[in-house]
């Protein structure tokens, strides 16, 4: 029985070891393929040719809010590089910090916004929260938090 499960879970794994592109068409732009094959992206980089992300404020206070409150600020960042900017991904370790990003690629001087949803329901006090996100840039982390002082509700 175990031999069977033991198959049949090969089975379903292996496709996707050979999901590889073959497509090798280089038109100046970061394919996505790039955030994940370090080598694309170091030869990318000794040409000169990588994305940086460059925000206007890497960190934004709400100051004093009350317990509950939903409050937002977006972020502006450039694409300060000489390639496309690709973000992947945003995240917060923390359900109640919520990031929105663009899908779309940047262009090199370009600008957009990644907007940061803090819910302060069940928070209490000084509260920092730090966003995560994943982009075709060296390294491929960025960083950007989030502070604020939750007043307790019914006080």
């Amino acid at each position: 029985m175990k031999c069977f499960i033991t198959c049949i879970a090969l089975l379903w794994f292996i496709p996707a070891c050979h999901n590889t592109s073959t497509d090798s068409s280089n038109d100046g732009k970061v394919d996505s393929q790039d955030i994940q094959n370090p080598s694309t992206l170091e030869k990318d980089a000794a040409e000169g040719k990588y994305p940086v992300m460059t925000f206007d404020v890497s960190t934004h206070d709400f100051g004093t809010i009350d317990e509950g409150a939903k409050v937002e600020y977006s972020f502006k960042f450039t694409n300060t590089g000489n390639a496309d900017l690709i973000i992947t991904n945003a995240n917060s370790t923390c359900g109640c910090t919520i990031p929105s990003y663009p899908t779309k690629p940047i262009a090199p001087g370009a600008s957009d916004y990644i907007t940061v949803v803090f819910n302060s329901r069940g928070k209490r006090n000084n509260v920092h929260k730090e966003v995560t996100i994943i982009a075709n840039t060296k390294p491929n982390t960025n960083f950007i938090t989030i502070t604020a002082f939750v007043d307790q509700a019914g006080k």
